[in-house]
């Protein structure tokens, strides 16, 4: 079982550690999610997170996001990730402090 958090971490290390590009790197989950042997725990967050991701979002931002689809509001003081989760699918409302 994987966790969302060991999915954040994996991006972060394809992108910073191996220079992968945003692309790479969604084919690398799609084809891990795809894996008949590989569980994710909350993978319908870690979906919802990649459709964000592939928009642009920042993967982190877009885990965030995704994992609270059950607020009725996130808050964040990040303008960029504000902007990004307004055109998001089915994002609760953003908040921008």
């Amino acid at each position: 079982m994987l966790l969302p958090t060991v999915i954040l971490e994996t991006e972060w290390i394809l992108r910073s550690v191996f220079a992968y590009s945003r692309k790479q790197i969604d084919q690398a989950f799609s084809a891990l999610l795809a894996m008949d042997l590989v569980a994710v725990v909350d993978e319908n967050v870690v979906v919802r997170a990649l459709l964000n991701y592939r928009d642009g979002m920042d993967f982190a931002d877009a885990l965030h996001l995704a994992s609270a689809q059950h607020c009725d509001e996130f808050v964040t003081f990040d303008r960029n990730m504000a902007r990004r989760a307004a055109a998001a699918p089915t994002p609760p409302a953003v908040r921008l402090l």
